[in-house]
């Protein structure tokens, strides 16, 4: 697919397919940056987790009860919880 697109638009560059496999990115510290879907099921976090070998997870407090249910059993070690809210304006964090 990457493929058939560069060669349809060479115009854009390889260098602007950066986002299209995310779960891949490796970042320059040399960590590994894989996106979990926040509703997949605890079994599947879990496995994710597993696999990649991550010691450090980020997601919204939301999602925290699918996290929670798993990091006893996986490698995390620290587990970031960010809130929408904390970046929203005071009327639009009144709404949500």
């Amino acid at each position: 697919m990457l493929t058939e697109t560069m060669e349809r638009r060479p115009e854009i560059g390889f260098a602007s397919y950066d986002r299209f496999f995310p779960s891949q990115d490796t970042i320059p510290v040399g960590a590994v940056g894989n996106m979990i879907h926040p509703l997949s099921a605890p079994t599947e976090i879990l496995f994710y987790l597993n696999e990649s070998k991550s010691t450090w997870a980020v997601t919204l407090d939301a999602f925290y009860g699918s996290f929670a249910k798993v990091l006893e059993q996986s490698c995390v070690k620290t587990l970031l919880l960010a809130r929408i809210s904390d970046y929203l304006s005071p009327l639009k964090r009144a709404g949500f």
